[in-house]
């Protein structure tokens, strides 16, 4: 929760937020059970931090998945359409 919140904080403290900031606010919020936030950030994280993302958040997705497919694949199980 406590990196949640500084997380969060550093993206008004910057006029461009730090690349890894986006894949790790993702991590942080599907660890806790934040689904809409998790998906908005997962899409920045892929958008603008695709190797990072990658880096970082692999092991939640089946091997093989590309990063571009992340969010995609996050979506439908989160939805339950997978």
């Amino acid at each position: 929760e406590q990196c949640y919140k500084i997380l969060k904080k550093s993206l008004s403290l910057y006029k461009e937020p730090i690349i890894d900031t986006w894949p790790y606010l993702a991590l942080c919020c599907i660890e806790l059970h934040r689904n809409e936030e998790f998906l908005y950030f997962l899409k920045e994280a892929v958008e603008k931090a695709p190797l990072q993302t990658q880096q970082l958040l692999k092991d939640l997705f089946p091997v093989g998945t590309e990063v571009d497919e992340y969010y995609d694949y996050m979506y439908n199980k989160i939805n339950n359409k997978l």
